[in-house]
């Protein structure tokens, strides 16, 4: 079909699949579908990837199953990186999203998109210079997913240049949910890994914007904000140093653990 056929046919496969189970694995069981979806990532005017994109990550949200018939799909994973890449401010985002959605609590896919494909410089640029905050917040997101406990993945996106520094903007500087998606990859980050650890407190004010995190945060921002900050205390003396000299650093740390809105982790 022409370009328009196939944009409109993404749109609606991508309506289809948002939040609805069935929907997802009846696109996902279908033969030829997530295959016609991947050609449109690769070789789609940007409207129609832009579409694709979006249909891809409506697919694989909360579906172990779909994220693993995706990756399988040839050229699938690579296509997004892409499209990550390469395309519009809109497919930037949802590329971004979609490979935030396929790695998400799935160690095959983290270790693809992490040691193979180039992912993590692409999605650390994305993060800095996105045009939209949801291209933004959906890199972060992916780079997130992608160093939940995984070492390798970890120490990949630490040592990308200007990567900590970017998060650290974003947890001071930006909406609500990228400060909270940022507090939660910096987390993730710093979980038993001590160069992480010695690189974000030569960062200046790191501490200090997660501190404000904690005091002036959305619920789930506050909870992320301790995270990072518990991680980066755990077992470094200068930073346990650092954050209680941060303004506000033990007092508002102390009013949290009295809130009992606050759940342990």
């Amino acid at each position: 079909g022409s370009d328009d056929s196939r944009r409109n046919a993404a749109a609606a496969l991508a309506n289809l699949a948002y939040s609805h189970e069935a929907n997802k694995s009846a696109i996902a069981r279908t033969e030829g579908a997530v295959a016609s979806l991947v050609k449109c990532v690769w070789n789609g005017r940007d409207d129609v990837r832009n579409n694709a994109c979006c249909c891809i990550a409506n697919m694989a949200v909360g579906s172990r199953d779909n994220k693993g018939t995706i990756a399988s799909s040839e050229g699938a994973l690579l296509g997004l990186v892409d499209a990550a890449r390469k395309g519009g401010d809109e497919t930037v985002a949802n590329a971004c999203g979609a490979l935030a959605n396929v790695c998400e609590n799935h160690d095959p896919n983290k270790k693809l998109l992490g040691a193979t494909l180039d992912a993590i410089p692409v999605l650390v640029k994305a993060a800095g210079t996105a045009k939209t905050e949801v291209g933004i917040t959906n890199a972060v997101c992916a780079l997130s997913n992608l160093a939940a406990d995984n070492p390798t993945n970890k120490r990949r996106i630490s040592s990308t240049p200007g990567c900590l520094q970017i998060l650290v903007q974003l947890a001071a500087s930006s909406t609500p949910e990228t400060k909270s998606n940022a507090a939660c990859c910096l987390a993730n980050l710093l979980a038993d890994d001590a160069d992480t650890k010695v690189a974000l407190g030569r960062i200046p004010f790191a501490f200090g914007a997660l501190v404000e995190l904690v005091s002036q945060g959305t619920q789930s921002g506050k909870e992320n904000a301790c995270r990072a900050l518990a991680n980066a205390v755990h077992r470094n003396d200068d930073n346990k140093t650092a954050v209680a000299s941060a303004r506000d650093g033990v007092s508002c740390l102390a009013r949290l653990a009295d809130n009992d809105q606050i759940a342990a982790r």
